[in-house]
């Protein structure tokens, strides 16, 4: 285990646990993103890089094949779809306490970092999950533009709004013209006082990044050609359509 500890450190992953994952183990990675302030960006922070499905399986895999090297285990990685519950494997091995955004709060990285794991029947000691809690400040619920927290009603979030595929309600457009964003939302991340900004120490997450999306970068474009030009991107798979209403909203 302490092998496994030092190759995953190695790797630049400083923020990782080991927990029960239903009859097998789970490695827990945190990957933060933040790349620093961007004041007229229109996109959400997570999706400014190359899409992070692709950064963090990178990552798995390499850890995932450690494992197997080390006694010939089973392996199976996740990130984002999974059987499992990212937020709650998070907490049980020891990576942060549960805000009531939903997110986990980091130490070091607040919220903004994603969720990886490699599940396995490798025996592992689990971490021991903190004591803390969230502030209970309700600044999340407060300054959620939509209310979907206060609700509990996750349809309404905007992040989910921009991402809804035919015609809009006047009301979600206007959520999505008063909050000047056309794919995601950081609102309730942003005005955590628990969060961190520090910049990621992944590097994979801080280059070749798009902050900024305007429609004459689709416009024109076939569904085959945009796909072919955005596909590792986070912000394109509700395909072109999408962004191109909720950019036509903005400039309206």
């Amino acid at each position: 285990m302490k092998n496994l500890s030092n190759f995953i450190l190695n790797l630049g992953i400083d923020r990782f646990g080991f927990c029960k994952a239903g009859d097998f183990y789970a490695v827990v990675m945190l990957f933060p993103y933040y790349s620093g302030k961007v004041d007229d960006s229109n996109i959400s922070v997570y999706t400014y890089s190359e899409d992070y499905h692709i950064i963090i399986k990178r990552y798995l895999e390499k850890v995932a094949d450690f494992i197997k090297l080390a006694g010939k285990f089973n392996t199976q990685i996740y990130v984002d779809v999974s059987p499992y519950n990212d937020i709650e494997l998070g907490f049980k091995a020891g990576l942060g306490v549960i805000g009531k955004n939903g997110l986990l709060i980091n130490d070091k990285y607040g919220t903004f970092h994603f969720i990886g794991y490699v599940v396995t029947d490798m025996p592992l000691s689990e971490s021991v999950p903190l004591k803390g809690e969230c502030l209970n400040c309700n600044k999340c619920i407060k300054n959620c533009p939509a209310g979907a927290l206060k609700d509990k009603d996750f349809t309404k979030c905007l992040s989910e709004v921009t991402q809804k595929k035919g015609k809009l309600s006047d009301d979600e457009i206007k959520l999505i013209k008063e909050n000047g964003s056309s794919f995601g939302c950081d609102i309730c991340q942003n005005v955590c006082p628990m969060n961190k900004f520090n910049i990621t120490p992944i590097e994979d997450f801080k280059v070749n990044l798009v902050t900024k999306i305007k429609s004459s970068d689709f416009e024109g474009l076939s569904n085959k050609e945009f796909k072919q030009k955005y596909q590792n991107r986070a912000f394109s798979w509700r395909g072109k359509n999408v962004l191109l209403r909720n950019l036509d909203i903005l400039d309206s």
